[in-house]
This record gives C-alpha cells, structure tokens and sequence, in this order.
C-alpha cells in the first residue's frame, strides 16, 4: 500500500497500491466494498476480452473528492485518473501529464480543481469540468522533487503548501 485516503464523511478508506489497484473500503465494518484494477470487459475482439489497464505502475496517491463520489489518482506512469464510487468506473484519464512519476494528486476544497506534484519538480493545476491544465509552476525546487502537497483554505483563498 503506497498511498491512503479517508472519504470526506469519514465512511471510507481508499488504498493505492504498487499492485496498480485502488481497494474501497467501509472504516466501520473493515470491509471491501469495491477494488478498481485491471479488469475483464465485455467486448470481444479478435474471440478475447478486451483489458481495461488502471495505471501502468504504482500508484503513489489517491484523494477522494468534497462529494465522497470521484476519487483522483496519481501514478509513476505520470497519469492522473478519476473514479466515479458509485458507479464503480473510470470517468476520465489526464494521460502522461507530468515528465516523471506522480507524487501526490489532490482535488480543490471545492472539487473543481486537481492538483498534481511530480518528481520532475513541478506543480500542475487542472480544471476539472473542461479537463484543461490551467497552470503549470515548473522546477519548483532546485535539485529535490515535490513528495506532499497540501491545501490551505482560509477564508477564500487556497495557498499551496510543500514539503
């Protein structure tokens, strides 16, 4: 396990793995209630099932969403994905988006914002609803990567915290 994530309401932990899953568990009973990895779909090609891939390698961070409805994950294959946890599915897919492994994702306060930091040094912002990099701060550190991102709400301003 690489990375955990309490859902806002408390009723739920999200695991991210170096086995590429992401595990949905209920706190209260410790059980599983769904685990997103590479699955089987229905549509045949060729007489074999087609694969749905999670992400690439380990996942090193998952954030659930103000809602408690989309978790974000972020991966060393530098993909960023989103998970809807009620119908169980991948909603959208932020391809290679960094030039090095994803440390940390996380959503807004306000869940229209993901935020990414990545060993390539850099912080990006993406715009959830028109799925758009809106900004990109580039070699924040000299010589160290980015592994913790943190969001400060104070009043109505976000800060961005790194360590």
């Amino acid at each position: 396990m690489t990375s955990v994530a309490f859902s806002p309401d408390g009723k739920l932990l999200i695991s991210g793995s170096s086995d590429k899953s992401i595990k949905v568990m209920n706190f209260k009973t410790r059980q599983e209630i769904h685990c997103f990895k590479d699955a089987q779909i229905g549509r045949f090609y060729s007489n074999n099932l087609f694969s749905i891939t999670l992400h690439l390698d380990e996942i090193f961070s998952v954030h659930v969403r103000f809602d408690n409805k989309l978790v974000v994950s972020g991966s060393v294959d530098r993909c960023i994905k989103i998970f809807d946890l009620l119908a169980k599915k991948e909603v959208y897919h932020f391809k290679q988006v960094h030039e090095d492994s994803i440390t940390q994702v996380l959503w807004s306060p306000d869940g229209r914002f993901i935020f990414s930091a990545s060993t390539d040094r850099s912080i990006k912002i993406f715009e959830f609803e028109s799925k758009q990099e809106i900004h990109h701060f580039q070699f924040i550190h000299n010589g160290t990567f980015i592994s913790k991102l943190h969001l400060i709400r104070k009043d109505s301003i976000t800060c961005i915290a790194i360590s």
